[in-house]
């Protein structure tokens, strides 16, 4: 990911939204309701296979913190501790290939720094305390879109195994258009959380489901009508996202 990734900031400026590794929120969810020592050491063990990188004493420190807090239950910051690992351990592999790239975390604030690139650890939002509030399970696709949005790109690359979407035997569909597809998707968060198409269309963004190694064919999601689609609910109760102007950039 970090050297296709140099290639596409070698490019064009790019904000790239981050996920968890493979299965991570599903362990952290059981370390919040375990609170195990032996659990926690399993997770962080697990991370480092997955990422190839050992996580820094501030990433261990803050699991070990978010898992002493969880009583029964996975708390809010623990649950977006995989986004925030898997963040710090790509920045870790760029900064092998030479690039120091900055991490921005979304925050209820519409304003984000006027910088080419950039990390977001997707999956959850602060509040104007600096509390973290988690997205729904599938999150990052809100994340990229709202990113996109803040940011004024006019399009939105994710980047999922197996690329586009599969219609049975015809393979992938080239094109569709959102609004036909977002009933599909309700109670669904594949191939994209609802509430990410939902956005995109409402904003005018474009959505592309790729496969990053081009293995598989792309499906290229227009959003032909902006403005005329209900949004569904996309952040949690008790947060509200402040909006602004577009700035213009790339994403």
């Amino acid at each position: 990911m970090a050297r296709l990734l140099a290639d596409r900031f070698a490019e064009r400026p790019t904000w790239v939204v981050v996920s968890a590794a493979r299965g991570i929120t599903d362990v952290l969810e059981r370390v919040g309701a375990s609170s195990s020592p032996r659990r926690v050491e399993e997770l962080l063990e697990r991370q480092e296979r997955l990422t190839g990188v050992g996580c820094d004493p501030e990433i261990v420190a803050d699991l070990r913190q978010g898992a002493r807090e969880s009583v029964g239950r996975a708390t809010q910051r623990l649950l977006a501790w995989g986004e925030r690992a898997s963040t710090a351990a790509l920045r870790y592999h760029l900064s092998r290939l030479g690039l120091d790239i900055p991490v921005v975390e979304l925050t209820t604030r519409a304003r984000l720094p006027p910088i080419p690139t950039a990390l977001v650890p997707g999956f959850y939002i602060r509040n104007r305390l600096g509390r973290i509030r988690c997205l729904p399970r599938g999150g990052s696709d809100i994340s990229a879109v709202l990113v996109a949005d803040r940011i004024g790109a006019p399009v939105v690359r994710l980047w999922k195994d197996g690329g586009g979407i599969r219609v049975g035997p015809k393979g992938i569909v080239l094109e569709v258009d959102g609004a036909s597809l977002l009933p599909r998707l309700v109670e669904s968060i594949r191939p994209l959380h609802p509430a990410a198409l939902s956005l995109a269309i409402q904003e005018g963004i474009e959505v592309i489901l790729e496969d990053p190694f081009r293995r598989h064919p792309a499906t290229r999601i227009v959003s032909r009508n902006p403005g005329s689609v209900l949004v569904p609910e996309a952040v949690p109760a008790g947060i509200t996202l402040e909006r602004g102007g577009r700035p213009g950039g790339s994403g």
